[in-house]
């Protein structure tokens, strides 16, 4: 589907043209906008039946040491150039003792994404991420002032599809493949209210020293 919508899309562009006249470019224009909603929401189905698959059929993972520092830059490193992450001030808190985790930096990384991704869709203005140690794990809390997490949300935010987002503008699948991914690694994660205003998410790393 999404590859019969790109063609068809590349068709009609090519079919236009001064020598059309004002209502035959009205009715290219909109089959142009229909086909390039078929390829955005055909994109749209095959992201969430990708997310399903890897919830329902997830692979063991391979843990080595990784930094969290370095996670947490390439984190930024992805969002800052988008328009959501736009005026948002993101500071880390990173002691700097701070020993490796196990974990697979990639899904380490997506984990992050999504959590900052959430917040700024939540209207956060200022993100923070700080690490606390323990004396198994690491403890990272992504702390926002967006507009929080609705109380009746809580006890099932980790379930798929459970989201407090407008219809079209997430899957809520998100914080259940964090949830699965913290999971595969030994850690674990959790939400909490930030009052007087937005959400802290703690994510527990086990020690790569411990």
């Amino acid at each position: 589907m999404i590859a019969y919508a790109a063609l068809l899309r590349e068709r009609l562009a090519s079919l236009g043209g001064p020598e059309l006249g004002e209502p035959q470019a009205a009715r290219l224009s909109d089959a142009q906008q229909f086909a390039e909603r078929i390829e955005r929401e055909s994109s749209r189905v095959d992201r969430i039946l990708r997310d399903l698959l890897d919830l329902a059929r997830p692979r063991q993972p391979v843990l080595e040491p990784i930094a969290l520092g370095a996670a947490l830059g390439a984190a930024r490193a992805l969002l800052e150039p988008q328009p959501v992450f736009a005026g948002i001030a993101l500071s880390l808190e990173l002691p700097g003792d701070l020993p490796r985790v196990q974990g697979e930096e990639h899904y380490v990384v997506q984990v992050l994404v999504n959590l900052f991704t959430n917040a700024a869709k939540a209207g956060a203005k200022s993100i923070g991420a700080r690490a606390v140690l323990e004396p198994a794990h690491v403890r990272l809390e992504i702390l926002d002032d967006g507009s929080g997490i609705p109380a009746e949300l809580l006890p099932r935010l980790f379930e798929p599809f459970v989201t407090s987002a407008a219809p079209g503008q997430g899957t809520g699948l998100g914080l259940a493949l964090s949830h699965a991914t913290m999971e595969r690694i030994g850690g674990s994660i959790s939400a909490r209210a930030n009052p007087p205003r937005g959400a802290v998410f703690t994510l527990r790393f086990l020690r790569a020293d411990a």
